[in-house]
């Protein structure tokens, strides 16, 4: 799993573990079981360790370029258009006509995990060689 992480990616961490006493406020110390049966309180999290179920949210072609029609994780497609007042900005509208209410990448939790349906001429031309023709 950890070699599909990317820096920069969002990732959902789901940890099924022990929660020892809240201490200091507001913060949870947690354990995790380990294969030889003891407990170890983790500070960073081992993305291979049992109990630790890492699902990278981000793909591959990310982020959303003009033109792209995406698919979210309820198999809404979404053009990827530039944000009404913005030179570079992209925003998502649906197939419906609606614009998302948040950001690419805050959508990326909210109606995730996402996939490329379609690229759109702008993706075209920066994955092939030399300068595009506009």
């Amino acid at each position: 799993m950890s070699n599909n992480i990317r820096p920069g990616d969002r990732l959902r961490i789901t940890l099924t573990c022990e929660a020892d006493e809240l201490k200091h406020g507001n913060r949870l110390y947690i354990l995790l079981p380990q294969p030889n049966g003891i407990t170890r309180y983790i500070g960073d999290i081992p993305v291979d360790a049992q109990g630790v179920d890492v699902e990278v949210l981000t793909p591959q072609q990310w982020p959303p370029l003009l033109g792209d029609v995406w698919i979210d994780g309820k198999n809404v497609e979404w053009f990827a258009v530039r944000r009404y007042g913005s030179s570079r900005e992209i925003a998502f509208v649906s197939t419906d006509g609606h614009f998302a209410p948040e950001s690419p990448d805050d959508m990326l939790t909210i109606r995730g995990p996402w996939r490329l349906s379609s690229p759109g001429a702008e993706r075209k031309w920066r994955d092939q060689e030399g300068e595009p023709p506009f």
